[in-house]
């Protein structure tokens, strides 16, 4: 049995990245993306890891709040 020493999650993360902005017209989102992640000094994929995490802590917010 081989044990891979990459973290699997990140390099499918990266992945999911790449082929979700593949079509002609999402460039200019990766373009945008990737400016806003240097002006950050984080990666685009990271920055986009951020923005999720704050997403899902806003809707949880708000269903603590419904509830």
């Amino acid at each position: 049995m081989v044990i891979n020493s990459k973290k699997p999650s990140k390099s499918r993360f990266i992945k999911q990245y790449k082929i979700a902005f593949s079509r002609p017209k999402d460039k200019r989102i990766v373009d945008r993306i990737e400016e806003i992640a240097k002006k950050e000094h984080l990666r685009p994929t990271t920055l986009l890891k951020k923005w999720i995490l704050e997403k899902l802590e806003e809707y949880e917010r708000a269903e603590e709040a419904g509830a």
